[in-house]
């Protein structure tokens, strides 16, 4: 018997729900000028209480291979991502925006303007690297090598102050390894207060267990 078409959609993992919002929200900033003015991470707006730039900032590009290459990006490390449960993506997502957009404003106060989803790819991918860590082989392995590959990237972005994007064509923005470097303590923090939350939970189940079988006998 064949599936319904309805039903399979409404399985869909959240993750993928809030991964096409978030695309859907980029293409339309991206074709809408005056949307992309009423979002877009701006230092003075953010200052005279516009605070939801702070994370809507993130969603805002300045050119079509700029928000190409970051929605490939986005979706699919937010399809990986999605293994280790969907719930966590929306916390993901405020937590790092928020660390990013708060690191230009106190950091790089010259910086009037910020674009771009790279900073929250930045911290998908190392929340999956991290939680991969606790994983079995390969995917362990893989995790490791994947964190080597982004300690990497961002020494080099911040040293030099570039990014992979800019060093491939010329772009109409400067790059900001800052947002790359915040996006991704975000992430690792998240993955990292994910694991010892689960392992609290099972220590507390297991206590839990031990008590029972007392009371038991």
């Amino acid at each position: 018997m064949g599936r319904s078409p309805q039903k399979e959609l409404g399985k869909a993992p959240p993750a993928l729900w809030l991964l096409a919002a978030g695309g859907f929200f980029s293409l339309a900033t991206t074709l809408l000028p005056d949307l992309a003015a009423l979002f877009i991470y701006d230092r003075q707006g953010i200052l005279r209480g516009e605070w939801w730039r702070l994370v809507s900032g993130h969603f805002v590009h300045f050119s079509h291979e700029h928000l190409v290459a970051n929605l490939l990006a986005l979706g699919a490390s937010g399809w990986v991502f999605s293994r280790f449960g969907s719930h966590c993506l929306p916390r993901l997502w405020l937590t790092s925006t928020l660390a990013i957009s708060i690191s230009l404003l106190i950091f790089i106060p010259r910086m009037d303007f910020y674009g771009g989803l790279s900073g929250l790819v930045t911290a998908q991918f190392a929340f999956i690297c991290v939680m991969g860590l606790n994983d079995r082989e390969p995917l362990k392995i893989l995790s490791q090598l994947g964190l080597i590959a982004l300690v990497i990237k961002l020494f080099w972005e911040v040293s030099f102050g570039g990014s992979l994007l800019h060093s491939l064509g010329t772009q109409p923005f400067e790059p900001a390894p800052l947002a790359h470097l915040a996006g991704g303590l975000a992430g690792a923090w998240l993955a990292r207060r994910k694991i010892d939350g689960g392992k609290r939970e099972l220590g507390l189940a297991t206590l839990a267990n031990k008590e029972r079988y007392v009371l038991k006998r």
